[in-house]
């Protein structure tokens, strides 16, 4: 498998991840936050606070919805895209070079399908094991459809 995200079966970031970019570059043109357009994620877990918590996801089983076991095994390497203009996002020239600066060039993980399914937005996220505590959640496909429910755990 390669270094580009798109190479593998399912992607996810955080909107953790997204304010600390936001915090580091100054967001989008007119005060937005980074766009999680320019990272093509499949899911976007929507976290309080401001990092990259889904590094530490590696190797932890995640179920999505009834369904779907995901389970994350790597960070993700960035490349140009991020800066290309998406859909509303505009082109920019800084956000791979803080990555690369800030953060090893990653943002991310890639998750391997354990238990294919369906996921809707609205379907709960967990892990398993550790203490959890609610936190909002939101496909990246979806975002406009509103917020899903998603559990952040502490620890293994």
């Amino acid at each position: 498998m390669g270094p580009h995200h798109d190479e593998g079966p399912a992607s996810l970031i955080t909107t953790a991840a997204l304010r600390r970019l936001t915090e580091l570059t100054g967001g989008e043109p007119g005060g937005m936050d980074v766009d999680p357009l320019r990272f093509r994620a499949n899911l976007l877990v929507d976290l309080a606070g401001s990092g990259f918590p889904e590094e530490n996801w590696l190797g932890r089983p995640m179920r999505v919805g009834p369904e779907v076991v995901l389970r994350p095994v790597r960070q993700l390497t960035r490349c140009v895209m991020v800066d290309m203009a998406q859909d509303r996002a505009v082109e920019r020239s800084d956000l791979l070079k803080t990555l690369a600066e800030h953060h090893g060039l990653t943002s991310g993980v890639l998750a391997t399908v354990e238990r294919p399914g369906r996921v809707t937005v609205g379907d709960a996220c967990s892990w398993t094991g550790g203490q959890c505590r609610d936190s909002p959640a939101r496909s990246a496909r979806s975002q406009r459809a509103g917020p899903a429910r998603t559990r952040e755990c502490q620890g293994p």
